[in-house]
């Protein structure tokens, strides 16, 4: 739970403004020389004003007042800074309190706008709202538009008719936009986009967006195919409808879970983050050269088998009696290895791999993580498998330990740094590093 910052005991407020703590004065003349020193920062920079936030709701007059008192105060120093406004109004009747803060915005007009979030649940003050568009030159820096729930369509139409090639963002939330919405109302805004997020497609086909349009995020299956999108994030696993899909973020939901094998022949990067686990065999991508499983929960029953991988090339869940991926990277980033022994799957399904990143959080991997690349090179007494593991392991160049824990005995760092020295005289390895993460 958030903490306010007058809760905080004074020693903790002090280590936080240490760095600027002079040895002259004392400790709470040095608390109150920082805390001048940003309040002067805050109300000099007008680039710290610009969020301005119109959220009509039926409180008392009083709670409104102070509002507009707020927003003025806000225009002011926000100076010419451009302005990332929201306006909501969730209530079937037109606020009373609406013209006052149209008059409002009319001091800031739309060419200073960069951001626009509208959520209109029935659209109670739309005709107020546009009377703000008399006279005004328009949309020209506007660079991202959100529109929850009912817009209208002349408002619509006023920011399509306005909007500059600055714009890059369109979300459209609550709402299943019909094709008419992008071919009548949104011509001009599809033209600068290059990714659109829309929580329902609907009846959205290739006809509606242009091929300029590449990246899709969406949280419903589409009607239609979509042969222009790229790059898709989504929460489900995505059918025959994106025929040129080459990068899939995955955001798995229990409704997520595949019933049958799917195959997507474009695929070149998936990753997938979620609570729950997909069976990677069920996802069929002959071009997959790229994975990354970042799962929210791990249960102590997946802890021998899950390992989090950070980086463009591989994350993968390790089972030798089911792993059916052979990736092919050649930098691995390996952050918490629940078992060292894991790191044998990994190289065994990576024989690539040159240069091996990994983050310990106990001493312990480490060291067995050190000691397993001393046992792999040398080469007497070998069976047949740990020369295979042998050929794997000589073909890294760079290794790098990275260390995630806070105390250890002077015993253990010891040990560490005798069996780093005993790897460095390993012939491949050109570079090998050991720190502490900070």
């Amino acid at each position: 739970m958030p903490i306010n910052i007058n809760g905080l005991p004074p020693e903790v407020l002090l280590d936080i403004f240490v760095p600027l703590a002079q040895a002259s004065v004392n400790d709470r003349g040095s608390l109150m020389s920082v805390c001048r020193l940003w309040r002067d920062l805050v109300v000099e920079t007008s680039s710290m004003w610009t969020k301005f936030i119109v959220h009509f709701t039926w409180k008392h007059r009083g709670h409104l007042e102070d509002m507009i008192a707020s927003l003025e105060l806000q225009l002011s120093r926000a100076s010419i800074q451009h302005l990332d406004v929201t306006w909501a109004n969730g209530m079937k009747l037109p606020h009373p309190m609406v013209p006052r803060f149209c008059e409002l915005l009319r001091r800031a007009p739309f060419s200073r706008w960069r951001s626009l979030s509208l959520h209109y649940e029935y659209g109670a003050d739309t005709e107020m709202f546009l009377n703000l568009l008399k006279d005004d030159p328009g949309f020209v820096n506007l660079e991202s538009l959100r529109l929850i729930s009912l817009v209208s369509d002349g408002l619509l139409r006023h920011v399509n008719e306005t909007i500059g090639p600055r714009f890059r963002s369109l979300t459209i939330v609550g709402q299943k936009p019909s094709a008419d919405l992008f071919q009548k109302s949104l011509t001009n805004v599809l033209k600068y986009l290059s990714s659109i997020e829309i929580y329902d497609p609907g009846s959205i086909s290739s006809d509606t967006l242009p091929p300029n349009i590449s990246e899709l995020t969406t949280h419903c299956r589409p009607n239609s195919p979509l042969p222009y999108i790229a790059t898709l994030h989504s929460t489900f696993i995505p059918s025959g409808n994106f025929p040129s899909l080459t990068t899939l973020h995955l955001k798995v939901s229990p409704s997520a879970l595949m019933r049958s094998p799917i195959t997507i022949p474009t695929l070149q990067h998936l990753l997938i983050r979620g609570p729950i686990y997909i069976p990677l065999e069920e996802i069929h991508a002959p071009l997959l050269c790229s994975l990354t499983l970042s799962y929210d929960l791990v249960t102590a029953a997946q802890k021998s088998s899950v390992i989090y991988v950070a980086n463009y090339t591989l994350g993968v869940v390790f089972d030798q009696s089911t792993t059916k991926y052979t990736l092919t990277p050649s930098k691995l980033n390996v952050l918490q290895p629940f078992q060292a022994d894991i790191l044998e799957s990994i190289l065994l399904h990576s024989p690539t791999v040159t240069s091996l990143r990994i983050a310990c959080e106990e001493a312990r991997t480490a060291q067995m993580v050190l000691e397993f690349l001393l046992r792999r090179s040398n080469i007497e007494n070998m069976t047949q498998g740990d020369i295979v593991q042998f050929a794997i392991c000589s073909q890294l160049i760079s290794l790098e330990i990275i260390a995630m824990w806070d105390i250890v005995e002077a015993r253990e760092e010891s040990k560490i740094q005798i069996l780093m020295h005993q790897v460095q005289e390993l012939r491949h390895l050109q570079s090998i590093r050991y720190s502490h993460f900070v």
